[in-house]
């Protein structure tokens, strides 16, 4: 099965218990030209709604809000084919302090039957590069061709990343976490009151910083509208995405699926004990390898050194406390001879 990396920061021993993937909204990638219409796919949108309702003539301001509300809950999951990429450790792991993860391409899970005006790619979906912007000439106005075509085309100057992604609704999150303070929910966790009558919403956690929500299947109540849980999941998901780029949605993933872990060149040496001591010898991880990357010595390179495999650390030594100054005594002693 092909396998895909992912840079992230090293986020602690919860994470290795329980992992999650992020899933961004298309909304807030790095990118300004990131999901954009060019004029001429502004216009043929603008064309087919107006044809779809005759009597009404839809402003293209308008038009292209709409588009970007749509946009907004699509969810991006960004990955490579590298896991030694020198600048994307230093832009996406935490200038090389963090971690890479190697995932099966099915991290995700199996595929959804159900379709809306969404794009959908549970695998990873090739990121094609251009010098020019790219006008999606055969889209005539569809709206899922042409957030497809926004969302898998990037300049140029990204090839270095070679990037894959995946692209799945935002509500198929199974968490929520945003920073406390910056956004005010109710009672019932809803924003400004929609959908007052539904109940998705459970298990809130709170810390220092951060609220968490586990998004859930609860049942809910018919309202004035007859909203669907799904249709109340997508909208509230989009509403908390478009309110603040501190929402962080997280979907969990299947151990199994990671394969192996790269460990940055700078990581603090008690981050690499911390993660070994938590995985070593460990049923549920007993298929896994651990590297840590070092600097070749002739060329501007990363390399891998293995320090754990099948589940299993290949230097228990690693685990012992350095005495420092009797390191620094032994030292002073080879000096010397």
């Amino acid at each position: 099965m092909a396998t895909f990396y992912k840079y992230m920061p090293y986020l602690g021993v919860s994470f290795l218990n329980s992992p999650t993937i992020r899933i961004s909204s298309a909304q807030h990638l790095n990118d300004p030209f990131e999901g954009e219409l060019t004029d001429f796919e502004l216009e043929e949108l603008s064309k087919k709604i107006n044809e779809s309702n005759p009597g009404f003539d839809f402003p293209l301001k308008g038009i292209r809000v709409e588009y970007r509300n749509k946009k907004t809950s699509c969810g991006i999951v960004s990955l490579t084919t590298q896991y030694d990429n020198i600048l994307m450790w230093s832009h996406y792991a935490d200038q090389h302090c963090g971690i890479v993860l190697e995932l099966e391409e099915d991290f995700l899970g199996e595929e959804s039957q159900e379709r809306d005006y969404r794009p959908y790619y549970i695998k990873p979906h090739k990121v094609n590069y251009y010098t020019t912007r790219q006008n999606s000439i055969d889209s005539n106005g569809d709206i899922q061709i042409l957030l497809e075509n926004s969302l898998t085309k990037k300049s140029q100057h990204w090839k270095y990343e070679d990037e894959y992604r995946c692209i799945v609704p935002l509500e198929s999150s199974d968490i929520l976490r945003y920073k406390k303070g910056n956004i005010e929910l109710d009672e019932n966790y809803y924003l400004m009151s929609i959908y007052p009558d539904s109940r998705p919403f459970i298990d809130e956690s709170i810390n220092d910083d951060w609220v968490s929500l586990r998004l859930c299947d609860a049942l809910i109540e018919p309202g004035p509208n007859n909203y669907t849980l799904p249709k109340a999941r997508t909208e509230f998901c989009g509403a908390m995405a478009n309110r603040s780029e501190d929402c962080l949605f997280l979907k969990e993933i299947d151990i199994r699926k990671i394969k192996s872990i790269y460990l940055g060149r700078k990581m603090n040496p008690q981050h690499i004990k911390e993660i070994l001591g938590t995985l070593n010898n460990k049923p549920e991880w007993d298929h896994l390898s651990v590297y840590r990357l070092n600097m070749k010595s002739d060329t501007y390179e990363l390399e891998p050194i293995q320090l754990m495999a099948n589940g299993l650390v290949l230097n228990p030594n690693i685990f012992k406390p350095i005495n420092l100054i009797q390191s620094a005594l032994s030292y002073m002693g080879k000096m010397k001879q």
